[in-house]
């Protein structure tokens, strides 16, 4: 007879207690009873989320891979908080969003990079260390000096002054006077250092090392951190909306980028992307963050790039993509991010500096596109941030499939040359320069000669990309 009374398993100190109300796991000493398969809907779970039934455990869900965060105590993802709150891997200002625990010896492997350490801590804080190091070491050696008058025997009545170690020095305040002026070479000549204490000498010697050698390192330290290019950033801007349309007959990911500096461009600038979510391999391995790269040119050069405008970057999904499957109604199921990384020099100093913006499905707009912020003026052009963040729809009807079942729906049906002449005749915004009676003019000669094709060509069917894959509606 086997017997499990109430077991309460505390699994650690970090997750949550789960109880056991499982009163006999399985009788006379043999295996639990085999399930019977019913068409009946499976009982429902406990009220309380943390009672796990002893079936649960022993005979857990076979054939199903969990996603990152969920196993039978609990389900959940790494891209959705507790509170079903997007969770990023990086912010959109581009920091990371990530938290370091259980670091064996981390104090030490700090210490051992002083350096970096000090010039990553915080203005506040490295004046406060500045301030700090000095005291520490201008107490440390009038400290010195008070000991060694002191065992010479300076502080005696009956003491000669020219015999003295230290001269005019009568305690320790003025032991820390000597060497806060030996440190600085401020030079008052009031307190001095006599030729009969070689002892006091040596260590007039190694103050005077010791303080160009500690002020050396603070200047260094002061000037890395003052030539860091991290505030480049926030004068090269990446557009914080992003957009999927076609371009080129394509379906394409695109952001905006901007310099607002016209007189400093970055040198050797390039863009990457990459695309991150969960994966699971195909031997069952779970990689909670996948990086996988999304082509921007890097084969065909396309990636340096030159920002002396306004500029958008295009990442065209095709079958290497990531995003090849994706489609306007799966988007805002999927949970994923893209990181898009500026990275160049900056002219001035030859310094490397990086800018990175993060997006979520919920900051990508299908069937958008970037409104044209470039206009001509007698002597330049002329770039309008104001209208940096702005998109607009087409007037022609946008596909929703994913750019998988496009190429297959061309494959069956190529495209009508209808669509391309909307897509052509479409109305953008008119900027000042523009002559409106040519613009006018224009678009009324690509009307008559659609309208002549569509006449003389038999009637062409509209795409529909959705529908077995046979068309795809524009």
């Amino acid at each position: 007879m086997l017997e499990m009374t109430d077991v309460e398993i505390q699994l650690s100190p970090e997750r949550p207690r789960f109880a056991l109300n499982k009163t006999h796991c399985a009788e006379n000493g043999g295996p639990p009873p085999p399930v019977t398969p019913s068409l009946q809907p499976p009982p429902a779970p406990p009220s309380s989320a943390n009672h796990v039934s002893c079936n649960d455990l022993l005979h857990p869900p076979i054939g199903k891979h969990h996603t990152f965060g969920s196993s039978i105590f609990g389900s959940g993802s790494h891209f959705a908080s507790h509170k079903n709150k997007p969770l990023r891997l990086f912010s959109r200002s581009g920091g990371t969003n990530t938290k370091f625990s259980n670091i064996p010896n981390k104090s030490l492997r700090f210490a051992t990079d002083l350096f970096t350490t000090v010039v990553d801590l915080n203005w506040r804080y490295l004046f406060l260390c500045y301030v700090a190091m000095f005291v520490v070491l201008w107490s440390t050696f009038g400290t010195v000096y008070f000991l060694i008058s002191f065992l010479s025997g300076d502080f005696e009545p009956d003491a000669v002054m020219e015999e003295k170690c230290l001269m005019n020095i009568d305690g320790l305040l003025g032991a820390l006077l000597f060497s806060i002026e030996t440190q600085t070479t401020i030079g008052y000549g009031y307190r001095t250092l006599s030729e009969h204490c070689p002892v006091a000498i040596f260590v007039l010697v190694i103050q005077a090392i010791s303080s160009v050698f500690f002020e050396s390192c603070l200047i260094g330290m002061t000037l890395a951190k003052m030539s860091r290019a991290k505030k480049r950033k926030n004068t090269i801007i990446i557009s914080k909306n992003s957009c999927i349309g076609l371009y080129n007959d394509e379906l394409c990911f695109m952001v905006r980028l901007g310099d607002l500096r016209n007189n400093g461009n970055l040198l050797e600038a390039h863009v990457r992307m990459y695309f991150i979510t969960e994966q699971v391999s195909k031997e069952g391995e779970l990689i909670p963050l996948d990086f996988r790269d999304m082509n921007v040119g890097y084969d065909t050069g396309e990636d340096r790039i030159v920002i002396a405008s306004p500029m958008i970057v295009r990442h065209i999904i095709n079958e290497k993509s990531p995003m090849y499957h994706l489609s306007k109604e799966s988007l805002v199921k999927e949970h994923f991010e893209i990181v898009v990384i500026l990275e160049g020099s900056i002219e001035q100093i030859g310094v490397t500096s990086q800018m990175r913006r993060s997006y979520l499905p919920q900051d990508i707009t299908w069937g958008h596109y970037f409104q044209n912020c470039i206009t001509k003026s007698k002597s330049s052009y002329v770039a309008n941030f104001a209208m940096f963040e702005k998109l607009y729809q087409p007037a022609y009807v946008h596909p929703t499939c994913s750019a998988a079942e496009l190429s297959l729906s061309r494959s069956a049906s190529p495209l009508s040359s209808q669509i391309h002449e909307e897509a052509r005749d479409t109305s953008f915004p008119l900027d000042e320069s523009d002559d409106k009676s040519q613009h006018l003019e224009r678009n009324n000669n690509h009307r008559m000669r659609r309208r002549s094709r569509q006449d003389s060509e038999p009637t062409s069917q509209p795409i529909n990309c959705q529908n077995n894959h046979d068309d795809a509606r524009l």
